[in-house]
């Protein structure tokens, strides 16, 4: 749906497509959005609604993820034809650039032990700005695309800069073109909106106060004593280290059968009741 504040009006721009988290491009011409089919999402793209539905006609298919791929919160690049989102499969997310004239993804951030998620551009399309729980914290960081494109994925995170050191968790960014920076953060009574005006790499300034986290190892020490071999405790019946590397497109084929009713379609459900006001 769109909402036009003006005219207090609302406009349905999707039927049937099970479509989420809508994202505009900078000029205002074209619109992306997720859609989930089969487990499966996907990202697409079609030109401005102009209050009206979208014309399926003009709605393209822009990745083709088919192994139960999730895709979160597309954003545009203020320049160029490039649209960043998180990507997930199998557990923590990680950050996708996808450019709409050649289709072709780069994983800026992936790395299945740690997690990355919202990103967002500057104004100027150099950087992104995003969270990551790299300390073990959901803190928000920056990383400068130009300077450190293509980087390896052990590169890029040596030239993350962190913009938040807070301990409860900073997510969701956003920031404006005078270096203001909005996101929530989980605190003792609840989830809040932070604004922190004119921000400022804090790495030198962390290291100095020696502010840094140590990263916990997030296997609980419980379960990873009843999984080991050499434990003398009872295993317990859950292998939590399978069910942690579980890949999901490992699962074998099963072939398919019609499927049969088991029960007729006709009820007979006989009722009895008795008026107690008569």
């Amino acid at each position: 749906f769109e909402y036009d504040i003006s005219k207090e009006e609302e406009t349905q721009l999707t039927e049937g497509y099970r479509a989420h988290a809508p994202a505009y491009s900078g000029d205002g011409k074209w619109i992306c959005f997720v859609r989930n089919y089969d487990g499966t999402q996907n990202l697409f793209i079609s030109p401005a609604p102009n209050g009206k539905m979208l014309d399926k006609k003009n709605i393209k298919q822009i990745t083709s993820f088919t192994n139960g791929e999730q895709i979160y919160a597309p954003r545009w690049s203020p320049v160029g034809n490039n649209i960043v989102f998180d990507y997930s499969k199998e557990g923590s997310r990680q950050i996708a650039e996808i450019n709409i004239d050649t289709r072709e993804i780069f994983f800026i951030f992936n790395d299945p032990n740690i997690d990355f998620r919202s990103p967002v551009y500057t104004k100027d399309g150099a950087a992104i700005v995003f969270a990551s729980d790299i300390t073990g914290i959901y803190n928000i960081y920056k990383y400068d695309l130009i300077n450190n494109a293509r980087m390896t994925k052990e590169s890029s995170i040596v030239f993350m800069q962190q913009l938040t050191n807070v301990i409860g968790g900073a997510f969701m960014p956003s920031v404006d073109s005078e270096k203001n920076l909005t996101f929530a953060s989980w605190q003792t009574t609840g989830y809040k909106i932070n604004e922190l005006k004119d921000y400022t790499e804090l790495d030198s300034v962390i290291t100095e106060k020696n502010a840094n986290y140590i990263r916990p190892d997030k296997l609980v020490v419980k379960y990873e004593q009843e999984n080991s071999e050499n434990s003398s405790l009872q295993k317990n019946k859950y292998d939590f280290l399978k069910l942690r590397n579980f890949k999901d497109d490992s699962v074998r084929s099963y072939t398919s059968t019609k499927y049969n009713n088991v029960a007729t379609p006709l009820f007979i459900i006989p009722v009895l009741r008795f008026d107690n006001y008569t």
